[in-house]
């Protein structure tokens, strides 16, 4: 996870938003913000 970049979750996101559905792309993203944000918490 340490290579992670802004542009791989830019990346990541753009691409499921090609085969998601609007809201289901919205809430990718935001379980991706909480769980990308429990792992810096966790060190």
């Amino acid at each position: 996870m340490s290579t992670l970049t802004a542009s791989d979750v830019t990346a990541f996101l753009a691409g499921m938003a090609r085969i998601q559905a609007p809201g289901t792309t919205q809430n990718t993203a935001s379980m991706l913000r909480t769980f990308l944000t429990w792992l810096y918490a966790e060190g």
